[in-house]
């Protein structure tokens, strides 16, 4: 125990040098941490401003979206009139919505992606059923009037709602 009255001064300055140093680290790399974070936000208010500056109603980028709008109009007027989806009509909603994605917000794209889906539905039904009515016995084809009837009522309701989704960004 005498070794310890005659250290312990040298103990406690080793034990403050030692909490100084881990001290010291620590906050180094606390400080690292805050500078990534801030710069992590910083990026993301960078992105925020240019995604605003996107979707800022300017008389072009309005004028856009009304084009794309009366392209889908136009379309669903076909296909709800002639219950029949051509090729070249799932071509043109792909064209839509490809046109749509760069101009509206992600919800507005993704409800054109989910009427593709009842488009090609359509034209399908069409290829195997034909104009011809089903019989009961053909179980394929009465399931396939089946989808084509849902497809139908698919697209008529999304054309009911197509000005209220749409209206928010059509004006100034």
């Amino acid at each position: 125990m005498d070794w310890l009255k005659e250290t312990w001064a040298y103990l406690v300055v080793g034990g403050g040098i030692l909490a100084a140093v881990v001290l010291t680290i620590r906050n180094t790399y606390g400080a690292e941490r805050d500078r990534q974070a801030l710069k992590q936000a910083s990026l993301e208010a960078d992105k925020l401003r240019l995604e605003i500056a996107r979707l800022r109603n300017t008389p072009e980028i309005v004028a856009e979206r009304r084009a794309i709008y009366e392209r889908l109009r136009t379309l669903l007027r076909a296909l709800t009139g002639t219950t029949i989806a051509s090729l070249a009509q799932v071509s043109d909603i792909h064209d839509i919505r490809h046109d749509a994605e760069y101009r509206f917000p992600p919800d507005v794209a993704a409800s054109i992606k989910a009427l593709i889906a009842d488009v090609v539905t359509l034209h399908v039904a069409h290829s195997m059923l034909g104009n011809a009515s089903p019989s009961p016995a053909d179980q394929q084809r009465y399931s396939m009037a089946n989808l084509r009837e849902e497809s139908l009522k698919r697209l008529l309701d999304y054309e009911s709602r197509l000005i209220e989704t749409f209206r928010p960004y059509l004006s100034l």
